[in-house]
């Protein structure tokens, strides 16, 4: 099983989440996410993503769904890390509402 990281996004009006995460591999560092495309007012949806290192470098660049799961959120990112090697990386994780606004998820690797 692989160590679980953890997510916190803004929710936007137009739709799109602003995220800061963190994953013990990167040891005490955060780093950030932009996810485009949702549809205001909802957040379940398929978006564009692209995540960044804490130095602002893009590492992954792919796509996140999220999909209701109950009261709760479950979430898919798929992409290719960068620079591109020609491999996929598919993350899941599950996440909650904890206030308006706010969106806060784990993840971890899939196998």
């Amino acid at each position: 099983m692989s160590i679980a990281g953890v997510i916190v996004y803004q929710i936007n009006p137009d739709g799109s989440l602003d995220g800061r995460w963190t994953h013990p591999e990167v040891k005490g560092s955060t780093g950030t996410e932009r996810a485009t495309g949702g549809t205001p007012g909802r957040v379940a949806g398929k978006y564009n993503v692209e995540i960044f290192d804490g130095a602002n470098n893009k590492i992954l660049k792919g796509s996140l769904e999220i999909a209701p799961l109950g009261s709760v959120y479950s979430l898919t990112w798929v992409g290719t890390p960068l620079p591109a090697s020609g491999q996929v990386s598919t993350y899941t994780g599950v996440g909650l509402v904890p206030r308006d606004g706010m969106l806060a998820a784990s993840f971890q690797e899939s196998a």
